[in-house]
């Protein structure tokens, strides 16, 4: 569910990743990165122009996942 952000990523507690918004149009890439990195019980706000994290992300995969995104097409035309 969407609301106030662009797009969402929700990594259930058993490892289900769910893709809302605008990042739905990049579903493979992100879903490939996400299953790498092995996160479970996580979500990715995408609210205007920047991510915000869940309180259960610490800050070097914050900046793994934000440099990763970032570079994403889908969401470098948005900013």
């Amino acid at each position: 569910m969407l609301i106030f952000s662009d797009g969402l990523i929700k990594v259930t507690k058993n490892g289900e990743i769910k893709l809302h918004g605008v990042m739905t149009s990049c579903k493979a890439e992100v879903h490939q990165f996400f299953e790498e990195l092995g996160l479970r019980n996580v979500t990715v706000r995408f609210r205007d122009g920047r991510f915000v994290f869940g309180k259960n992300v610490d800050s070097s995969t914050q900046q793994r996942i934000r440099n990763y995104l970032s570079n994403l097409r889908a969401l470098r035309k948005l900013r």
